[in-house]
């Protein structure tokens, strides 16, 4: 009978070692399967991942993508607009001082025009004797001659020298000259020289023809 327990004792043991066994062993074989399903899942969401990238790579004029990059830049240039209408740093802004400087620069580089020697003759009905007001209307004869003066007192008298020097080489022709040059009828009138001399501005020498000049038709005619 104690032979018959301690047999029975042992295949206890046995058996429950056996099960413990075939514990260990399932879970081990749960576990190694777990992970292998992990394993596969990782690698498919890796293969998806590839897959996703090389679609988007492979197709990178995508309408969806070329339209948010349209917006993009559109929002992105109305707003450069934006900021540029509102920053006073891009406005181009002129100041009262800086017109005023750029007028006075002018103004100095600006050379005054040097007028040559020009003879004029005037009639007498062309401008009132002692007065200082320049002659009325158009000279009936005018000669610039190519040389210039002093701008003074002394230039004057050189230029109204040469002018006298040209009246007197025309002075037994001068009625038909003048009336020639005229055109209307004249009665009685006498021929002043006038002048320029650096400046448009006809200046009288008072000097006249010793004579009076009438004409009619453009021709010379008699003053009776």
């Amino acid at each position: 009978m104690a032979a018959l327990c301690g047999i029975q004792g042992r295949t206890i043991w046995s058996l429950l070692l056996v099960m413990v066994l075939c514990s260990l062993v399932t879970e081990a074989v749960i576990s190694k399967i777990n992970y292998k399903k992990a394993d596969v899942g990782k690698e498919k969401i890796a293969k998806e991942k590839t897959s996703s990238t090389k679609e988007f790579n492979a197709n990178p004029n995508d309408s969806t993508t070329d339209e948010l990059n349209k917006n993009f830049k559109s929002d992105t240039t109305k707003l450069d607009e934006e900021t540029s209408s509102l920053d006073p740093s891009t406005q181009k802004t002129t100041t009262p001082s800086m017109e005023k400087s750029s007028t006075l620069k002018s103004s100095y580089n600006k050379v005054p025009e040097i007028l040559p020697c020009t003879c004029g003759i005037f009639l007498s009905s062309q401008f009132t004797k002692g007065s200082t007001e320049p002659p009325r209307g158009e000279c009936v004869i005018s000669n610039a001659l190519e040389r210039t003066f002093p701008c003074n007192g002394v230039g004057q008298k050189q230029c109204q020298t040469k002018c006298l020097e040209q009246i007197v080489q025309h002075l037994p022709n001068s009625a038909n000259i003048l009336c020639a040059a005229l055109d209307h009828d004249i009665h009685k009138e006498r021929a002043y020289l006038f002048i320029k001399n650096c400046e448009d501005k006809w200046i009288n020498t008072h000097l006249a023809a010793g004579r009076e000049y009438c004409c009619k038709n453009r021709e010379p005619c008699s003053c009776k």
